[in-house]
């Protein structure tokens, strides 16, 4: 199966959490395992299907007989000639269906000179560009990086611009295992809605259709159409160009009601869920700091950023932009201050250390006080200058003998941000306490993110970039989320409609699109010998015609698989460097 993707960038894990494995959320399964499990599973299959037949099990044999069940080694095929049913849905009015069934034949054939096109400008420009690009350095010949330049993170990679073409979806590789279920539920319902296509098509026609069936072969399911080759050949060629075109046609409607169920999931959520009122969690990267069981769950609403609130995705965005260059300074007790008071044990990319015997919980602090002015000059911080106050006690002497000093202590972070805010110690307006700033660097910040029916707030030590980039979530939050039950989360509807509507898009319309190119063994075979040799008839003799109709299905062929090979080495190439 091959989509066209259409991903968004996501960046930047915690520095703080940086020690931890840098797994991407769609990291592959093990090899030797996925593959065990298939041979088990077919293995299985095949050897249970023998042995019934073997013994002549009859309630098995009636089953098989009356469903078309037929399996093989690594497929299962379900046929059945039953027509009653579409004979009778298609004795509505003929003019419509034959209307509907012109336009789709006249769009799969632009559809077909399109994707031709299409198809050969990628390939040729990736051709190129892979020909042409120099090769890239090995990480060994890599000069090192200046100790003022942060280390390259997975959001790095994440957030460099995906390059578009075909793309293989292979499971558990590069499609996540728990969205198999919806992607196999997908992949049948478009498979079955474009073989149905051709048979409703050729049945309005009056072509006799022997059967219809689907089938498992390997991991992907399929279906296929048994149209009759006496009566297809009987059929006028307008007739026969819109029965190869149905199916295409009917995966191009399918992608357009796909597309406006995304656009409008909203409004048909919205007896039980509502907007404005926040934003819901629906997943969060596990390379972020926001991961595990005390970061954002699945289902959270969010509804502030520290003191900013959020209301939606455009509020959440704005909050983000403008905590990013807010002053995060903390009112604290010069009493607290003064007893966690210690000296940095350590400095890492993004943050200096100082609490070696405390929790997780704890985090370092900076803070200026006056102290006896010395010969040495300390480094500039990036706490706000402190007036002339050390702990609420006004220091007596002259100004030229004190300079500021920077200290470094130890404090809880819940506690911390939970004081009001300030940028110097003045303004914290209350005599005995100090404007304390985390101890973080290079764009690493200390967040609260308040958290609807929680009593405390989430906090995480991270860049603003893991909000914006690592973590996905939906407007729609729900109305009563006391109605919902503990095991069904209140996101899992919104999410199921999103991929549902997201997979039935990309997958009906690449299956629809590829369909018409004019490749061997797919529709725009079928649709360009029909096209050719029935307009060119009076213009170019048999042999001209024939001949063009293999030039053009060899290319559709070549291009077809040179973009799919393109497609695999760069699935490779992403993995090796994942």
């Amino acid at each position: 199966v091959f989509l066209y993707p259409n991903v968004l960038s996501r960046p930047v894990v915690s520095p703080r959490h940086a020690s931890k494995s840098r797994r991407h959320p769609h990291c592959p399964m093990l090899v030797s395992t996925a593959l065990l499990v298939f041979l088990i599973a077919w293995s299985s299959a095949f050897l249970l299907d023998y042995f019934l037949r073997l013994n002549n099990y009859r309630p098995y044999l009636d089953l098989a007989d009356k469903y078309g069940l037929h399996v093989s080694l690594f497929q299962l095929r379900f046929y059945t000639s039953r027509s009653r049913d579409v004979d009778h849905l298609l004795q509505s009015p003929r003019a419509y269906v034959d209307f509907f069934y012109s336009i789709g034949a006249l769009v799969a054939v632009i559809a077909q000179v399109g994707i031709t096109i299409y198809l050969s400008s990628l390939f040729f420009t990736d051709l190129g560009s892979f020909f042409s690009s120099p090769a890239s350095p090995s990480p060994s010949s890599l000069p090192p990086l200046p100790l003022s330049q942060p280390a390259p993170s997975i959001v790095d990679d994440v957030s460099r611009p995906q390059q578009g073409g075909l793309v293989p979806i292979v499971p558990g590789v590069n499609l996540p295992i728990d969205q198999i279920p919806v992607f196999m539920v997908v992949l049948i319902v478009c498979a079955v809605i474009h073989e149905l296509g051709h048979a409703w098509c050729a049945r309005s026609k009056g072509v006799a259709v022997n059967g219809f069936g689907i089938f498992i072969l390997g991991i992907y399911p399929g279906a296929f159409t048994d149209i009759d080759t006496n009566s297809l050949q009987r059929a006028s060629p307008w007739h026969r160009i819109q029965i190869y075109s149905a199916g295409v046609w009917h995966n191009l409607v399918m992608a357009v009601v796909a597309y406006l169920l995304y656009a409008n999931s909203a409004a048909l959520l919205s007896p039980i869920y509502t907007t404005h009122h926040g934003i819901m969690i629906t997943d969060v990267n596990p390379s972020s700091g926001l991961y595990g069981a005390g970061g954002l769950q699945f289902g959270d609403v969010v509804t502030a950023i520290d003191d900013c609130e959020v209301r939606s995705s455009t509020s959440w965005t704005s909050c983000i932009r403008y905590r990013q260059h807010a002053i995060d300074g903390k009112c604290v007790s010069a009493v607290k201050v003064q007893a966690g008071t210690s000296s940095p044990t350590d400095m890492s990319a993004s943050e200096i250390h100082c609490c070696p015997n405390a929790t997780v919980s704890h985090i370092c602090f900076e803070t200026n006080v006056l102290a006896p002015r010395t010969n040495h000059t300390d480094p500039v911080t990036k706490a706000a200058p402190l007036v002339e106050l050390a702990g609420g006690v006004i220091v007596v002497g002259r100004k030229e003998e004190y300079e500021q000093r920077e200290i470094y202590t130890c404090l809880h972070a819940r506690e911390t941000l939970e004081g009001q805010s300030c940028n110097t110690t003045e303004s914290c307006g209350v005599r005995g306490h100090r404007c304390v700033y985390p101890a973080l660097f290079n764009g690493t910040r200390l967040v609260s993110l308040a958290v609807q029916g929680k009593q405390r707030p989430v906090i995480f030590v991270g860049s603003f970039a893991e909000l914006k980039y690592l973590v996905e979530f939906t407007d729609l939050t729900p109305r009563f989320p006391s109605l919902f039950p503990s095991f069904f989360s209140p996101a899992l509807l919104p999410v199921i409609v999103d991929q549902l509507s997201k997979y039935m898009l990309a997958f009906s319309l690449a299956l629809g699109l590829l369909n018409a190119l004019p490749c061997f063994a797919l529709d725009g075979q079928f649709i360009v010998y029909t096209v050719i040799h029935t307009y060119l008839r009076t213009r170019l003799p048999k042999k001209r015609r024939s001949t063009m109709i293999r030039l053009l299905l060899c290319y559709g062929t070549f291009i077809l698989i040179g973009n799919i090979c393109i497609g695999f080495w760069r699935l490779y190439h992403s993995m090796a460097a994942s």
